[in-house]
């Protein structure tokens, strides 16, 4: 990736659950960068919904193909651009966390979201690495059940594609703090696109079973993982890592 490419990150608070009103928004924000001049855009994690604990998110995923994937097609065509995002999408019965990388020629990369980052998205989706990740855990000792959900056969585990003789690299959220994943980057890539939806608690709501004091030393370490996370990962491998994460509160 040469110094001349322009490049965008799309940060926006989304209305949680409504995926058509923040499809809406998303590709407004994609054509205000188009005309800024980007030709690579990151959106955020979970940019069709948003995340936390409601209802209205388990009307939240789409198909893997379905609409959301079909407008960062038609945006990318549109400008010319490599756009990429991750929303809850649904695949043979299951639903990921999947990464689409959408390529200004019509071509269509994607890559599943390792594992779940805490009880809100294990309450959502699995794991692109699911069963791995289920025989880690009875490894370390801790109860659970038979239920190993199959990576999706079109996953790219690896999260690194090839782009205008341009190696990029895929990273959500939880995974650019794993040293797994600069591992399996590491010499292969020239940029990372990155998108997440950190969390951040406001002390003053109050969370069951924690004090104001506890929630604010929490909090502190969330805001520092989100900010470390990307340069973090930028030094390992030696690249730029384009992140862009969630804002707003919910």
């Amino acid at each position: 990736m040469n110094a001349s490419h322009r490049v965008a990150a799309v940060q926006f608070q989304p209305e949680l659950g409504n995926v058509d009103a923040n499809l809406e928004k998303v590709s407004h924000l994609v054509r205000q960068a188009f005309s800024a001049g980007a030709e690579w855009v990151a959106l955020p994690e979970f940019f069709t919904t948003g995340i936390t604990f409601d209802d209205s998110m388990l009307a939240g995923h789409r198909p893997l193909d379905g609409v959301p994937m079909q407008m960062l097609k038609e945006l990318a065509v549109e400008g010319g651009a490599v756009v990429g995002g991750s929303y809850l999408a649904e695949s043979d019965g299951h639903v990921y966390n999947t990464f689409v990388l959408a390529l200004n020629d019509g071509q269509v990369f994607t890559h599943d979201k390792d594992f779940p980052s805490g009880p809100i998205e294990h309450a959502y989706y699995a794991g692109g690495e699911d069963s791995e990740f289920v025989s880690l855990l009875r490894e370390c000792g801790v109860a659970v059940e038979d239920r190993f959900i199959p990576s999706r056969n079109d996953n790219n585990r690896d999260g690194v594609f090839l782009s205008e003789n341009v190696n990029v690299g895929v990273a959500l959220c939880g995974e650019m703090s794993r040293h797994r994943t600069a591992t399996r980057m590491q010499g292969k890539v020239d940029v990372v696109l990155a998108g997440s939806a950190w969390p951040a608690i406001d002390p003053d709501v109050g969370f069951p079973g924690m004090s104001r004091d506890q929630l604010v030393d929490l909090n502190t370490t969330l805001l520092q993982m989100l900010q470390n996370a990307p340069s973090q990962l930028a030094q390992l491998l030696g690249v730029p890592v384009i992140h862009a994460n969630l804002v707003g509160s919910h």
